[in-house]
């Protein structure tokens, strides 16, 4: 083969590694805060309302009941703004990635996503958990 086929061939292969990528990364994206968000939103203000309702009632005879309920609460918001915020950076990779020449795209792809997919599954998963 000529360096010509082989930068055109090279070229190719790098454009449909970006695309895998971009699709995974899309779909990851979607998922977060189609699937995973809005329940979790939810399950907050459910178990908002019963912490402020335990308290009103003032259910037990000493302090505070809601201390359990209160930091499940907490490490939910904290891991659902992790999340969002993360989600946030994989679209603004996307968005920086689609708009680069394929030899550029591919190495930036395979850097970004070496640093930032990985990271962002990981915390989805353990969010989610």
């Amino acid at each position: 083969m000529t360096k010509y086929e082989l930068d055109a061939r090279s070229t190719v292969y790098h454009s449909e590694y970006c695309h895998k990528i971009q699709v995974e990364a899309k779909c990851l994206t979607d998922m977060v805060m189609n699937q995973v968000v809005p329940p979790t939103t939810e399950y907050q203000l459910t178990l908002a309302g019963a912490i402020a309702a335990t308290k009103a009632v003032q259910i037990g005879s000493s302090g505070d009941n809601t201390r359990s309920q209160q930091q499940l609460l907490a490490t939910i918001t904290t891991n659902v703004n992790r999340l969002i915020n993360e989600t946030e950076n994989v679209t603004q990779w996307l968005a920086e990635a689609e708009s680069m020449d394929p030899v550029t795209q591919a190495r930036y792809v395979l850097l970004s996503a070496a640093v930032l997919l990985p990271h962002t599954r990981e915390r989805l998963v353990l969010t989610v958990l």
